[in-house]
Order: C-alpha cells, then structure tokens, then sequence
C-alpha cells in the first residue's frame, strides 16, 4: 500500500550568487525565510537588491512524509524570474555514474567547512549531469536594467504537495563597493585542460576536472619528515571539488638511487585526511593520481609491514578458538593480504582495510594445519609470515572432587580425674 503524505516541502534559506565571477569565490547572501499560511516569505522584505547584473540562486529546502519527523530531500524545483521558467532540476532516475555530480549540484565548499547545505538553482558550467532542465539552460539570472523584477521558486516532493517562495529582485549599481586588489594568480577553467608548472611541481587536470572556474593557489615548504624525498606543496584546497583525478608530479630534492624508484609514494593530507599513492617514476619526477586538492609530499618507503602472531609455541594451540584475526599495520598503507590454509588460498573477511578475520569452517577441520601469511604495503614490501597450528574439539575440564579434611589417628587419652576422701568432722 502506497504511502500517503499531505506534507508540504519547506524553504529554510534562500542564497543569492555573484555570477560575474567563480561560484568558488563568490560567498552566497543568506536570506532566512519564515514559513506563513500563504507559504514561505523573506525575513528581510520582498525586494532583494544587489549590486551585481549577473546572480544566481540556491535553497535550503527538505521535505516530510506525513507522520514521520525524517526530513528527506526535496524532488525538484524551479526558478522563474518575470513568469519565465530559468531553469529546473529534477531528481528523478539519477544513473550511478552521474552520483559524482551531487559535489556541483550543491555548495559544495559552504559545505565542506561546515556551512548550510544549499542546492543550485543554476547548472554549473561543469556539471554535465542530467537533472537540469531544459539542456541548454544554466539559470543565471541577467538583470540588464535597475527595474524591479518578479521572481518565485516553487519547490515539489514526490507526491504533489508545493511551495512557493515570491520576492522581487532589483539591480542597483549604487551599492557597487571597490573591489581588493588580489595578487595574480592562474585560472584552471572547466571543460579545458589545466596544467599548473613550477620548478619543481606539476599539475595535470583533464577537462571535466572542474565544474567551475577556479584560482590557483600554490605554497611550498620543507617541513622534516621521516624518509621524505621532495619538499611539501599545496595546490589549493578540497572544499574546491574535483570530478575526475588530476596527475600530480614532484621532483625530488635529491638524487634517487636506482633500488629506490620502485619504493616511492606520494601523500596528500589536509585537515587529518590523508590519501597515499603509489608513485611512478617519470624522467626524474614522480608521479600520482588523486581525486583532491591539498598538501602533496614524495616519501621513499623502506619498511615492510607488521604481521601480529597468532600466538606461541612451534604448534600454537588454537583449541577452543573460533576465528583467527590479523590487523597488520604498515607507516603508509598495506595494499593486499593473501592467507593460504595447508597451501590452498583460504578467504578472510576485511573489516574496513583493518583487521582480516577467518572463522574456522569445514576447510579447517580438527588436527594439524599450516598457516601462511602474505601482506604486501603500498610501496611493494613485503612481509610473510608462516605458523603450524592444531584445533581440537573443547572438552571441558574435569571437575575434582573435594579433598575430604584429614582425621587424626591417634587414641584419646583419657584424662585423670582426682577423687577427694572426706575429712571426718570433729565431734
């Protein structure tokens, strides 16, 4: 049976865009919406005024099903200005390989550092998917004159129920304020090729990488590190999303000796998140794919990763065991693990890229069995580790009868016992 839901979709936010530049420089204008009778209306007044002649819109908006209090995402909206449709999205039969495009579709960067979670009312000039409607259509609202003009959003959920949000926006070049000088710094623009070269640093980007035009923004250090090769660098930061991985390529700061080049890798870290690659030796640079931006630096990796035991002994004694787990750790990352049970491969199950378990089945059965162990790390170490172990049915202990106290042997001895004579009363 159907589901029924007499619940309007609510607005909780409206933003408003300066389109004249990148989507990840312009900070949105909030405006906080209250929800009347009539539906929802602007805290601030009906009329918006701005200082741009290119804007665009987005909403804080989610829906409910009557009698549940989970807010759910809204299923579609448009954008009118002037009683013409600028555009509409639908969330409607979204295919698995256009599940990337959520990262355009919303304010990605707002919410990256821990903003509102708005959606565009504008298609992105990377945003390629195929829930804006029409095709051709972006949503960029270009307002050529200082007139007053009608605007509505009307926001819908999977059953019909509406609302509609009314204001006026106006273009005043008045409130126009100067802009800062910016230190120069190269555009990476969507649906080009990107390529970003300094000395000793290098950025490749296909042209679906971005959704928008973005600055480039590059910083080199040389913090310490343990077993690093090339100096720190930053290329801007992940609240600017990527849709495809970009190549990066460091130079070492020294000379890499020929064993070395199979063991390098490049990490990339911001904030506590890390990403580490294998990396590729290309004429004197290394190189590396990621999905990111961030602080990238090449390290040579030397160490092979830590096996645990599985317990002591030249047979260990598994007895009563049901499983056997291993969590091998590695400095930068282990690649894969590989068990063989009496020389035949035995499937451990992976708990998130940390602990391998295997719990004993027929495969396994009671007696004497050999265990090899196989754990390669990212950089191409390698550790094995081999151990004979014996399983047995459980038995359970004896119990022991209680110790009786012991009795004395020896005979009472009887006690002596003095038997007075009566004294004989004078008369």
């Amino acid at each position: 049976m159907p589901l029924k839901d007499n619940v309007k979709p609510v607005m909780v936010k409206l933003a408003m865009y300066d389109r004249t530049q990148g989507i990840y420089k312009s900070k949105p204008q909030l405006f906080t919406l209250k929800n009347t009778l009539t539906g929802p209306q602007l805290t601030t007044g009906a009329v918006i005024k701005t200082a741009n002649n290119k804007v665009s819109f987005a909403i804080q908006a989610f829906d409910q099903i009557s009698g549940s209090a989970n807010r759910d995402g809204i299923y579609t909206a448009e954008l009118f200005v002037d009683n013409k449709l600028q555009i509409k999205y639908l969330m409607d039969s979204v295919g698995y390989d256009e599940t990337r495009y959520m990262n355009a579709h919303i304010d990605y960067t707002l919410d990256f550092n821990g903003g509102v979670y708005l959606q565009h009312l504008s298609r992105l000039p990377g945003n390629l998917s195929s829930v804006y409607h029409p095709r051709e259509a972006d949503g960029v609202v270009y307002l050529n004159d200082t007139e007053v003009h009608d605007a509505r959003v009307v926001i819908h959920d999977a059953y019909g129920n509406s609302s509609t949000l009314n204001f006026k926006i106006q273009y005043d070049p008045t409130l126009s304020k100067p802009v800062p000088v910016s230190s120069v710094s190269q555009a990476f623009i969507p649906n080009y090729v990107n390529i970003l070269e300094k000395p000793d640093f290098e950025v490749y980007m296909k042209e679906d990488a971005l959704y928008d035009t973005a600055f480039s923004f590059y910083y080199k250090t040389t913090p310490s590190g343990t077993n690093a090769v090339t100096a720190m660098h930053q290329l801007n930061e992940p609240s600017v999303p990527l849709h495809s991985a970009i190549t990066i390529r460091l130079k070492p700061e020294r000379a890499i000796p020929e064993e070395w080049k199979s063991k390098l890798i490049i990490e990339r870290t911001f904030r506590g998140s890390r990403t580490v690659r294998k990396a590729n030796w290309q004429d004197g640079w290394m190189a590396a794919e990621f999905s990111d931006f961030g602080f990238y630096r090449g390290y040579v990796d030397l160490e092979p990763p830590v096996v645990p035991g599985i317990g002591s002994g030249d047979t260990v004694n598994l007895s009563g065991k049901t499983s056997i787990a291993f969590t091998p750790t590695d400095n930068f990352g282990i690649k894969s693990f590989r068990a063989e049970l009496n020389g035949e491969w035995i499937r451990f199950t992976n708990d998130k890229a940390r602990t391998w378990i295997y719990k004993f089945d027929e495969r396994c059965p009671y007696g004497v069995h050999h265990l090899r162990v196989r754990v390669e790390d990212l950089a191409g170490n390698i550790t094995i580790k081999e151990w004979w172990f014996k399983r047995s049915a459980y038995t359970p202990p004896v119990k022991k009868a209680p110790v009786k106290k012991a009795t004395s042997t020896k005979k009472p001895v009887a006690k002596k016992t003095t038997v007075k004579k009566p004294v004989a009363k004078k008369k």
